[in-house]
């Protein structure tokens, strides 16, 4: 797979002028036309496309330039980590879930049981 094939997969689904859209920024302004040429291999990109698809996209530059390794940078210190806050954070999702249904039960309760006493006098 050569480096414009490895472009044409960064961009996805997005159209040339999204993807050139997204990828612009102070030091790089690009059109449709030059996404295009750079994935039919008839213009080189520039530095500052590399750098703009590497900080902006988390594309892995070894696999940018080589092909080699995975796509995107790993920026998680491993899965195991991510997963065990991930249900951290489930397990305070669902404790917090429990906590409010608990206060609208006891609101519910108090509001008829006023609405009894009322009923009663």
């Amino acid at each position: 797979m050569e480096i414009c094939d490895r472009i044409r997969l960064i961009r996805g689904n997005l159209s040339m002028k999204e993807f050139a859209e997204l990828i612009s920024g102070d030091t790089l302004k690009l059109e449709s036309s030059d996404i295009s040429k750079y994935e039919l291999g008839k213009v080189k990109p520039s530095t500052n496309f590399y750098y703009a698809l590497i900080k902006k996209m988390g594309i892995n530059v070894n696999w940018l330039i080589t092909g080699e390794g995975e796509m995107y940078i790993n920026k998680c210190s491993g899965d195991k980590e991510l997963k065990a806050e991930i249900e951290r954070l489930k397990d305070e999702n669902i404790n917090a879930k429990k906590i409010l249904a608990d206060e609208i039960i006891k609101y519910i309760q108090t509001t008829l049981l006023k609405g009894q006493k009322r009923r009663k006098k």
